[in-house]
């Protein structure tokens, strides 16, 4: 893995347990990053430029419009 490699989790939290959880654990590691809450439409191309994978939160993407934002930008996309 590259010394500039950065995992950058960006987007709203539904669960504020589940953020709580994640910052407790990103505050440990310097190059995993959080950036909670809405992304507006025109910062969006920006981090999907930016990117070299989308991780989506599906088993099944068929129809995710994340999923195929993510893939018009010719991102790789990950379903977990």
């Amino acid at each position: 893995m590259p010394n500039d490699a950065l995992l950058l989790v960006a987007g709203n939290f539904p669960d504020k347990n589940y953020y709580e959880t994640d910052q407790r654990v990103v505050r440990k590691r310097s190059r995993i990053r959080i950036e909670a809450g809405f992304i507006p439409n025109e910062m969006m191309q920006a981090y999907l430029f930016s990117c070299d994978a989308v991780v989506v939160p599906y088993r099944e993407i068929l129809t995710s419009g994340t999923a195929m934002l993510a893939m018009s930008f010719w991102s790789a996309v990950v379903s977990v």
